[in-house]
Order: C-alpha cells, then structure tokens, then sequence
C-alpha cells in the first residue's frame, strides 16, 4: 500500500501567533525538527505537498518546494 501525505496549514488563529503568516507551520522546527520531517519519519513517505495559507503559496525553501495554497481550514480551537 502506498500512501500519500498532504500537510495542511490551518486558519491563523490567536493560538497559532506569532508563527502563522510567516512561514507554513509544516516548516516550523519541532525541537531538532521541522514538524514536516517528523510527519514524514511517522507515515514513511515524503509529504506529497504542503497546503498553507494563499500568500505562502510556493514559500522560497529548497525543502518545501511543494507549498500549495490551500484555502480556509478550521485551525485549533
């Protein structure tokens, strides 16, 4: 079976501040690192793409070159 992993940015939300807006939250380190890699070790697969917010679409990092607009999604309450 293979599988597919799509990363998505939620809304910016008071909770997510002050890192919403400025980079998608999949490229935000984690301790040693970024929440996208240990995604990727979890599921075994490389992320398909990246879904953040409208102006992040195509974010300037050599890792995240999969960086899609995504849209609204809810973010955490």
């Amino acid at each position: 079976m293979t599988h597919a992993l799509y990363l998505l940015d939620p809304d910016p939300a008071p909770a997510w501040a002050p890192f919403a807006g400025i980079r998608p939250l999949s490229e935000l380190r984690a301790g040693a690192h970024l929440v996208r890699q240990r995604w990727e070790a979890f599921v075994g697969t490389e992320a398909t793409a990246v879904f953040s917010l409208p102006h992040l679409a195509g974010f300037p990092s050599p890792a995240c070159r999969r960086s899609r607009s995504a849209g609204r999604s809810p973010g955490p309450p």
